[in-house]
């Protein structure tokens, strides 16, 4: 959804922001804020909010069953990050001497891999914060914290998959050409639309392509 807004508020904002929402660390520190985010809306959740199921079913969970999950996760999302990003730009680099070195700038743009980095930052900024949670009376949060984190790694999991699957689709040569295609086609559409006439267009386009 964050991936998707992103473009959309760039088309609102004045050409400095925009420029902003269009570089490639926007879309991660966006999703990066929902683990700090979480945090804070536990905290802040009085214990009266949860129905006496869910509070007889956090009961179950242990302090220490679950700060190992916490910690599990927390080092879990950035190991499988760090491997899937290590592989694919090896193979993304041999791939690149052969086809073009603009290859590497797709992939830096696109939406899978800046999904996939602010995913694993919220899942990590989250599991880490929720370990905060110590007092006696805030072990119903970190027992709130451990499934939660659980199922953030699981949309880690889902993230590195869809990045796995777009890198596959990046690294095809058919796919590289029609990339190339789509960025001509929007430079040469920058010539007629840019405020500043041909000339400052005809800059962009060249950084673009």
């Amino acid at each position: 959804m964050l991936a998707r807004l992103a473009p959309l508020l760039a088309r609102l904002l004045p050409d400095r922001l925009r420029r902003a929402f269009e570089g490639f660390w926007t879309v991660p520190l966006m999703l990066a804020m929902l683990g700090p985010g979480a945090v804070a809306a536990i905290h802040f959740t009085p214990r009266a909010a949860l129905p006496a199921s869910a509070l007889a079913a956090l009961a179950v969970i242990e302090e220490d069953g679950a700060r190992a999950v916490l910690s599990t996760v927390a080092g879990g999302v950035m190991t499988v990050a760090t491997m899937v990003f290590s592989i694919s730009f090896v193979a993304l680099s041999i791939t690149a001497q052969q086809l073009s070195p603009r290859m590497l700038d797709f992939v830096l743009r696109d939406r899978a891999m800046q999904t996939l980095i602010g995913a694993a930052l919220a899942t990590f900024l989250f599991a880490g914060g929720a370990l905060m949670f110590g007092s006696a009376r805030d072990q119903w949060r970190l027992a709130l914290a451990a499934p939660l984190a659980l199922a953030a790694a699981a949309w880690v999991l889902a993230a590195a998959v869809l990045f796995v699957y777009r890198m596959t689709r990046i690294m095809r040569p058919d796919e590289m050409v029609a990339r190339r295609g789509d960025a001509f086609v929007k430079a040469a559409r920058g010539l007629s639309d840019a405020p500043g006439g041909c000339a400052a267009a005809s800059a962009e386009g060249a950084a673009t392509l």
